[in-house]
């Protein structure tokens, strides 16, 4: 783990002994001291380099000029003239001691500085005369005064960084009280509405500790609040029955060879079986030939409507097939809900007992009519205002069901004609 990691690691686990103010305090203290030691560490590094830059050509331009000026009075040897140009030199305030040597390093001339503090590095210029070396010149600067100025700068900017974290200290000191404060009596707010003791937490910080106390009463609330899933109760079925009945099959053997009168009712059987399977009906038969469709509440809540269209498939498809073949069967379709009563008699034919299949074999039953037909006071459980119908003369409590909207009738025809196309092949 990298330090910095550890770090962030370390503040976190104490984070909890600490006030949130503390917290503030301190992170402010540190990120701040750590930007200011920085900054101090760039310009006292940038003074530095510019002090030894203005040291090296003032020591650098002084003892070329000194050397220059000395040339004729080393020559001629007038030391006295030597000393007062040295003496001259060192009442430069950067000037701490200048000196003259010979060729071979004897000191002919110097001069020192009376105020001098600490000397710096020694320049050298040598003095030449017709292209010969005749000496040198060495000078040494006042290393306090050229540095005075950068740290005076740096005092500066840390009196100013120094001043800076107090005042910044003091205004997160009021804001992060201010924090708290509000805190603490949002805590107490909740503690007297809730009516929870008080009692002492292990940690200081205010979040840390306004945030436990939230979550504990959430959890004490939804574990008061989660309460025995109730079993679920078995829902009622209720089943929507289609009775198909052929009406015309004993003049169809009279008229028809018996190989053609399979052939039609093969084929009837077969579009039966695609289209009850088309919307997921139970076809079943009894054995006078009644067909049976049944629709269950249980796997669809549209039950009631997908007999309906599955009765106007039944009559599209009787349509489409009855035009290809020789002979149309004569069909009556009934739709009865079992609101009430039970779907289907058990091991009773439906005629001989009072039940759904019954009632839609009654209505399949109804003379001279090929529609489809139901009872008036179960049009309730269709969708209001879709089957389009019309009152039956067989009586004031039967219907005849004509149609579906426009759209959803040429959904079925189409349907209807492509189910005949499979029964071709």
């Amino acid at each position: 783990m990298s330090l910095p990691k550890k770090i962030i690691t370390l503040f976190a686990r104490q984070s909890e002994a600490l006030s949130l103010r503390q917290q503030l305090l301190l992170l402010f203290g540190v990120l701040f001291t750590a930007l200011t030691l920085s900054t101090g560490f760039l310009v006292s590094s940038e003074l530095e380099s510019a002090s030894r830059h203005q040291a090296d050509s003032i020591g650098s331009l002084l003892s070329a000029q000194t050397a220059s000026a000395a040339t004729d009075m080393l020559v001629t040897g007038d030391r006295l003239s030597l000393n007062v140009l040295l003496g001259q030199l060192v009442q430069n305030p950067y000037v701490a001691k200048a000196a003259i040597y010979s060729i071979d390093n004897r000191e002919i001339a110097s001069s020192e500085s009376d105020e001098v503090g600490e000397k710096g590095e020694t320049y050298s210029s040598p003095i030449h005369y017709q292209d010969v070396i005749a000496g040198y010149v060495r000078l040494q600067l006042d290393k306090g005064l050229l540095t005075r100025n950068s740290g005076d700068a740096l005092t500066l900017i840390i009196s100013i960084s120094i001043i800076l974290l107090i005042s910044g200290l003091l205004l997160l000191s009021f804001f992060a009280s201010n924090i708290t404060s509000r805190l603490n009596l949002i805590e107490r707010q909740l503690h007297s509405i809730l009516q929870s003791p008080t009692n002492p937490v292990s940690f200081r910080n205010e979040v840390l500790r306004l945030s436990g106390f939230v979550e504990k009463q959430l959890t004490e609330k939804l574990m008061d609040s989660i309460e025995p899933e109730p079993e679920e109760e078995e829902k009622e079925e209720i089943s929507a029955i289609i009775s198909v009945r052929n009406k015309n099959l004993s003049r169809l053997r009279q008229l028809l060879a018996p190989h053609d009168l399979m052939n039609i009712i093969e084929t009837q059987s077969e579009a039966l079986k695609c289209a009850a399977q088309h919307y997921q009906g139970d076809l079943s038969y009894t054995p006078d030939g009644t067909g049976y469709i049944r629709f269950s509440s249980l796997e669809s809540t549209s039950f009631a409507m997908d007999a309906l269209s599955c009765a106007l498939l039944i009559q599209s498809l009787n349509r489409v097939v009855g035009e290809q073949n020789i002979a149309t069967l004569e069909m009556g379709l009934g739709i009865c809900v079992s609101d009430g009563v039970s779907d289907f008699p058990g091991a009773e034919h439906p005629s001989q007992s009072d039940s759904a299949a019954s009632n839609a074999l009654m209505l399949a039953s109804l003379p001279d009519s090929e529609g489809i037909h139901m009872f008036r006071d179960q049009l309730n459980w269709l969708p209001a205002g879709e089957p389009e119908i019309k009152l039956s003369e067989q009586g004031e409590d039967i219907v005849e069901v004509t149609g579906l909207p426009a759209e959803q009738q040429q959904a079925i025809a189409q349907e209807a004609y492509s189910i005949s196309r499979e029964l071709e092949r």
